[in-house]
């Protein structure tokens, strides 16, 4: 990620049981944003949201690259919720 920020809301101890439910929130030519909310198992209220944004990038150039087309297609369905 080069990106990321993370706020907690509620206080996690040892031996709590943590709910994480992660979804897309964008895709870009060559990057992505993305979610993960905890829970307290059992309940509604998030305890903790972590936002990232992750960059697709080349290993050789060590720069950022689009993603392929199908990847890229992918991605757009799963931040639009379709499968």
């Amino acid at each position: 990620a080069v990106d990321q920020h993370i706020q907690y809301f509620q206080e996690f101890l040892p031996g709590d049981l943590i709910v994480v439910r992660s979804r897309f929130r964008e895709v870009k030519k060559s990057s992505i944003h993305f979610a993960h909310r905890m829970y307290h198992f059992g309940q509604a209220e998030a305890a903790a949201e972590c936002r990232l944004v992750g960059v697709h990038i080349d290993a050789e150039s060590r720069k950022s690259i689009p993603f392929p087309e199908h990847i890229r297609k992918k991605l757009e369905q799963l931040t639009s919720g379709k499968k």
